[in-house]
């Protein structure tokens, strides 16, 4: 290797002597070259032969020499990609010239010449003619950008136009142009022998339709109508260098006013020439390349002249013929469908400028500032404008400007663009809402573009709109593309005028901001410590870099000491710059010290920079004392490029307050002293929390915790009560060792962390303790202190100086007593009805999945319970309805047992119990947890024996549990089976607390469900919907009320009849003594359809308040022939009617009719109703309060 790289340097010292000998680049050591024949070559390559020299082989089949190495390294990095040919071969290309510097890469000047050149597209020679323009082009470095051209070489150039400012030369576009020797030299295929393989032309699937295309005289014609769309396709990379189109149909050549050839929405190339009805695109000096086996695919779109004529008719063709390439052979055409040109007067057209203000200066270093407001007016049609690109003909750079946004007033049309880009920004607005940004006919939208001016001190910018393709904007009427103009010019003639701002605009002078950083220190810091961070500041540099020169650093404390700071530096960024100083010491005067950064200050334009002040504190402060520090206004700056001297402002930092490390702790609030309530835990529980404190950071510093010592309290002991006791952080982290043994008389309890724990300043950190209960303990039943923290030990980050808290043994002043302890022996359950209880109702025989009954059942606070059996009875003693029935211990089966919508567990069926009127379900075979201090709902659900199966009706059930002393549970078992989760004890007497009973008051009692009675068919009585209410008028037979009487679906499809309904007639300001016939109807009012009449007294005073009207008894035998009975699953209507046009009501007097129910009368003046078994008197909606009537 060591021989490759002493070839490759003594090949780079060879000189050159003359213009036709081509530079040479050492032996095959230095690369590998490629192989390759004369046939193989594409324009563009490297080739060399048998001897060093490298040609460049030109898109007109002529080499190209490299005079020097300067010449070739402008163009490439290394030599990887150089090509070999034989001698013979290479003898046959022919020598072109010589290749020049790559345009804008470096400046030039000639060794007989001082005057330094920028180098300019095809070897044009421009003088750049002071410092000044250098320097804004080139960098401040711009003087090392510079080479020497030898004389023999001067003829390869031309010289072109002085370089008077910057805007005069556009290095970036120059540069982004200079993509090849070809494209700067402007070589052509013609006469190239050794170019790519056969290229082919095709129309691609895409290729538009036949349709219209618009135009209008006043406002322009169609910009961009899609013409053509073709497909090329070449077996090796080929150039394409001109492309001759031909114009078919019923038009001229001045139908057309532009031609582009572009993919997708980019344009590649606009049109040379139109004539002759050929559109000619000379490509030479920019080729277009076929990548080999990569599709090409181009777009022919043409802007139509105003004046085209109306019905012409227009298409472009391609053919092999029409194009010049390096192609071996071309085939293959395309052809476009015709257009026709629609003439009409109101085409829109989008007019930009008027406004066209730009600010003449701005500040550098502002943000989102309005760099240019435009106006964008809309004529004649609604515009939808969806692309604008601006140009800066300015001198700043790219990166001088950032962040541009578009704006309509305050709404941002665009993302963000991060940096101009060769002087250009593109903002494409068809990601908007709608596709892009709406303007009405007629309208003016006042676009302003924005940006973060980062840099550009002294220098300016102007933005412009410099093609008319540079905005695309669509006729939203029409839907095509329309022709943009400038405002300022008008638009008499059509033609394109190039749109900028009205002034340019000037960057100010660079300016130094220093301002105090958010988490500059704020509060407290601790006297003693070293590298104390005192202050922090943001310096940020606006309008160029700014290298800061020198700062003066300025210190003042109280409490009339002296000498409280040693070791003073400034941090740039986090890395000091500058030198540590050690005078400067601080006072109550203070006190000053100047530092001097040299080189090493330098602060990036538009970037915000941490400045901080560190020092050591000698330990002087006392406790409350205080201290700031900060820069004075003697500090010095330079700007980078500009050389100015910005201001350096006078800025302090926060002042401080000197405090200790020491320190506190408290008890854990949210962990109160533990009682009968909220227990501490019961015998046998596991890692249970005895007690729960907190400890607080010292004001001054952060401190590192080493130890923590816990101890009996005087009376109580851990011991008799606990073992195995572990101290956890609040993350659950055990700290130190479990200490398995705890002593019986007064003991300290020590843990050490592995590593120490570190507590910021001011920070609170919850530590708590855990034990297991013994089996026996010397202290339950009651609450007790049992636990104290002793000390803490720790020491101060910063200064090393002790943090303990604490003092070593029993203290009223510093022992912290912690919470008091509660053991419980076990838990407790106690047992109540759910409040929400199915209520007293009738249920029908066949039912399925009936909910029974629900109970609450709740544990304390001493530990989980776990219950395994629940055992309900079935009460049929008696009913809400009537007597019970003994002997219906089947009509309920398939009970079951739910947690929610938990299935716990099944049963069959009731069994007898040795008393007659209980029977019992016995729920086993779960593990339910009920957690301590909590509560759940377990129901009781059940299926009901069909009457057919032998479920007996007017039977009553009630759901209960009996308390264990009830000699009614069989064997004197108990209702429920709980264990204890930690005690391990099974609850019974005085732990299952029924009824929530409590010691010492009275026995358990029976937790009952409400009844519940079986029927086999059963009704319900309603309002009917259209029921009279509300305002009514007196009439000789008034409908008054409306019933709706159901039989519910059941199984057996039983019917029920009704066979008596008594009305609770109520009134006001009824003054006829004596009475009114009340008629009842079932289904409508005729006389055939009378189920019952009657008079209604309503004599005041009168001794009946109820009207009974009995439908089937001993007094009504249906004489009428009235269906009164109700099937399955049906409902009846009854019509209750009253003369009341002879009561004497009046206005806002009242009159309602309802039915009680048989809880609020005599079971014999309510309903009786029957399901062919039994005779019923309760009805489960009522009572119905009756709908007022209002005369």
């Amino acid at each position: 290797m060591h021989n490759v790289i002493k070839m490759g340097k003594k090949v780079l010292t060879i000189s050159v002597v003359v213009t036709t000998m081509a530079w040479m680049i050492g032996v095959a050591a230095l690369l590998m070259p490629l192989a390759a024949s004369a046939a193989d070559l594409s324009s563009g390559d490297l080739i060399k032969a048998s001897l060093p020299a490298v040609y460049y082989y030109g898109a007109d089949g002529k080499r190209y020499v490299f005079p020097n190495s300067k010449t070739y390294f402008t163009w490439y990095s290394d030599f990887s990609t150089v090509k070999t040919v034989t001698d013979a071969e290479l003898a046959a290309i022919t020598i072109g010239g010589n290749a020049t510097y790559k345009p804008s890469v470096k400046m030039v000047k000639i060794t007989t010449d001082p005057k330094v050149y920028a180098v300019d597209a095809g070897g044009s020679l421009r003088w750049v003619k002071s410092e000044t323009v250098a320097n804004a082009l080139y960098g401040v470095n711009w003087n090392q950008e510079i080479d020497d051209v030898p004389d023999a070489f001067f003829t390869n150039y031309t010289v072109g136009t002085d370089v008077a400012s910057a805007g005069d030369f556009a290095k970036a576009t120059v540069l982004a142009a200079a993509t090849s020797i070809n494209v700067d030299k402007g070589l052509s295929t013609s006469g190239a022998t050794t170019g790519g393989g056969a290229l082919s032309i095709a129309a691609n699937v895409g290729n538009p339709a036949a349709g219209s295309i618009v135009a209008d005289t006043t406002e322009g014609g169609q910009q961009r109508a899609a013409m053509l769309k073709l497909d090329l396709n070449a077996v090796k990379d080929t150039s394409i260098t001109k492309l001759a189109f031909k114009r078919g149909g019923i038009s001229k050549d001045g139908d057309v006013d532009n031609l582009y050839l572009m993919d997708g929405d980019v344009i590649l190339y606009q049109v040379t020439s139109v004539s002759d009805g050929v559109a000619t695109f000379n490509i030479a000096s920019n080729p277009l390349v076929v990548k080999a086996n990569e599709l090409k695919t181009l777009d022919l779109k043409m802007n139509l002249s105003k004046d085209a004529s109306s019905g012409s008719t227009m298409n472009w063709s391609l053919v092999s013929a029409d194009v010049t390439s390096d192609a071996s052979s071309v085939t293959g055409s395309v052809a476009g469908n015709s257009k026709t040109v629609a003439v009409v007067t109101d085409l829109g057209q989008i007019e930009v400028g008027n406004p066209s203000i730009a600010p003449a200066s701005v500040d550098a270093g502002v943000t989102n500032k309005e760099m240019w407001r435009v106006g964008f007016t809309s004529v004649s049609n609604p515009i939808l404008l969806t692309y604008v690109k601006f140009t800066n003909i300015g001198s700043t750079y790219d990166a001088d400007i950032q962040n541009i946004k578009l704006f309509d007033g305050a709404t941002q049309l665009n993302g963000t663009v991060a940096q101009v880009k060769n002087k250009v920004v593109e903002l494409d607005l068809t990601a908007m809402s709608g596709g892009g940004l709406k303007i009405k006919a007629g309208q003016t939208k006042q676009l302003t573009l924005n940006g973060d001016i980062v840099g550009g001190s002294n220098r300016d910018f102007r933005w412009s709109i410099q093609e008319s393709y540079d905005v695309r904007a669509r006729d939203l009427d029409y839907g095509v593309e329309v022709f943009v103009d400038n405002k300022e010019t008008g638009e008499t003639d059509n033609a394109f005028a190039v749109i900028e701002a009205n002034a340019v605009t000037s960057i100010a002078a660079s300016t130094l901001s220093i301002g105090l950083a958010l988490d500059s220190p704020n509060t407290n810091v601790a006297d003693g410590g070293s590298g104390v961070t005192l202050a922090k500041f943001t310096f940020k540099a606006n309008g160029e870099d700014i290298k800061v020169k020198t700062l003066t650093v300025i210190c003042q404390s109280s409490g009339g000491v002296t000498n409280t700071i040693l070791n003073t530096l400034v941090l740039l960024d986090g890395v000091q710059v500058g030198t540590t100083d050690s005078t400067m010491t601080c006072s109550s005067l203070t006190t000053v010290a100047t530092y001097s950064f040299g080189n090493s200050f330098i602060l990036t334009a538009g970037t915000s920079h941490v400045v901080s002040i560190q020092s050591d504190l000698t330990g002087v402060l006392a406790v409350d004392d205080t201290l700031y520090v900060g820069f004075g206004g003697t500090g010095t700056a330079e700007g980078r490029e500009s050389l100015n001297s910005p201001t350096v402002s006078t800025i302090n930092g926060h002042t401080l307050t000197a405090k200790g490390a020491t320190l506190t702790a408290s008890v854990n609030n949210s962990f109160t002293d533990r009682d009968s309530t909220r227990q501490t835990g019961v015998v046998n529980a596991q890692d249970v929390k005895v007690a729960s404190f907190v400890l607080i950071g010292g004001a001054g510093e952060a401190a590192d915790i080493s130890q923590f010592v816990l101890r009996d309290d005087l009376d109580y002991y851990m011991g008799n009560n606990f073992q195995n006791m572990v101290l956890k952080d609040q993350n659950g982290n055990q700290i130190g060792t479990t200490i398995s043994s705890l002593n019986t008389s007064d003991s300290t309890y020590t843990f050490t962390p592995a590593t120490s724990i570190r507590i910021a300043k001011g920070d609170q950190q919850r530590y708590d303790v855990y034990a297991d209960v013994k089996g026996s303990v010397s202290n339950g039943g009651a609450s007790y202190n049992m636990l104290e923290l002793d000390t803490v030990s720790a020491t101060g980050v910063d200064t090393g100086n002790s943090a303990d808290y604490g003092t070593a043994g029993h203290s009223t002043t510093n022992d912290l007593e912690l919470q008091k302890v509660y053991l419980a022996l076990h838990g407790n359950l106690e047992v109540n009805e759910s409040a929400d209880t199915p209520v007293n109702q009738q249920l029908v025989l066949g039912s399925t999945g009936v909910s029974l009954a629900k109970f609450k059942l709740s544990a304390d606070g001493a530990e989980d319970l776990i219950m395994t059996e629940f055992i309900v009875a079935d009460d049929t003693t008696s009913g809400f309805g009537g007597a019970g029935n003994e002997n219906a211990t089947g009509t309920i089966k398939n009970l079951k047992l739910y947690n929610g919508s938990t299935l716990l567990a099944s049963v069959s069926s009731f069994t007898d119990n040795e008393n007659t009127v209980t029977s019992l379900a016995t729920f086993s075979g779960f593990s339910l947890t009920i957690p301590k201090n909590e509560n759940i709902i377990l129901e009781v659900k059940g299926d009901l024996t069909s009457y057919a199966d032998g479920g007996k009706t007017s039977s009553s059930h009630r759901m209960i549990i009996m308390p264990d002393s009830s000699t009614a549970t069989k064997d004197d078992q108990d209702s429920l089976t709980v264990v204890g989760a930690g005690s391990g004890i099974h609850m019974s007497k005085n732990a299952l607390d029924l009824l929530g009973w409590v010691s010492g008051t009275t026995d358990d009692s029976f937790v009952v469900g409400n009844y519940m009675d079986t029927v086999r068919a059963k009704l319900t009585l309603a309002h009917a919907a259209d029921t009279p209410s509300g305002s009514a008028s007196p009439s000789t037979e008034q409908t008054v009320a409306k019933f709706v009487a159901t039989n519910s679906s059941n199984v057996g499809n039983y019917s029920l009849t009704l066979e008596m309904l008594n009305l609770n007639v109520s009134s006001s300001g009824a003054s006829l003594t004596g009475a009114v016939t009340l008629k009842m109807y079932m289904g409508s009012i005729s006389s055939n359809n009378e189920v019952a009449s009657t008079d209604y007294d309503i004599t005041p005073g009168g001794a009946r308040e109820l009207t009974k009207t009995e439908l089937i008894n001993a007094s009504f035998d249906d004489t009428n022939d009235q269906e009164i009975s109700i099937s399955a699953g049906s409902s009846r209507t009854i019509i209750v009617t009253l003369e009341t046009s002879s009561i004497g009501l009046t206005s806002n007097e009242t009159l309602s009719i309802g039915i009680e129910a048989a809880s609020n009368v005599a079971l014999s003046e309510s309903v009786q109703w029957g399901d062919g078994v039994d005779t019923y008197y309760m009805v489960d909606t009522l009572p119905l309060s009756g709908k007022t009537l209002v005369y």
